[in-house]
């Protein structure tokens, strides 16, 4: 063979970045360049896993502060709903007893509030009522 006669063939081809196979070399040669390429596509893919982990994870963020605002603005409308329920159905004369009063004289109502609130704005009124006189 050329390269067993002049060993100076092997050094140029490797300097020029090609590798010298023989028959004996080839399969083995073309096994470890498959393995070098499985390498590089793993390599890519982690890389692509990462980039797509970190969006994911940032999208995930923006979603729970997002959730937490959601949570945070119901609290608020609990709250408002508890408030605005008190002012008409507590306190001496409270909108609810008016209301069930004024239903009651009128005679012919076609709907009804809810017994409940009719209770429980009765109750809130009676309480007014022994608190004064106490």
């Amino acid at each position: 063979m050329a390269i067993e006669a002049d060993s100076s063939i092997f050094e140029a081809a490797f300097e020029q970045r090609v590798a010298v196979v023989t028959p004996s070399t080839l399969y083995a040669t073309l096994k470890l360049i498959e393995q070098l390429w499985r390498y590089e596509r793993q390599s890519e893919n982690v890389v692509k896993l990462i980039d797509r982990a970190s969006k994911l994870h940032d999208k995930m963020v923006d979603f729970v502060k997002a959730f937490e605002e959601v949570g945070s603005r119901l609290d608020q409308a609990q709250t408002a709903y508890g408030t605005a329920l008190d002012r008409i159905k507590s306190g001496r004369g409270n909108v609810i007893n008016q209301i069930a009063t004024l239903g009651v004289l009128a005679g012919k109502t076609k709907k009804e509030l809810p017994k409940y609130l009719v209770d429980d704005a009765e109750i809130q009124n009676q309480h007014e009522i022994s608190d004064k006189n106490d």
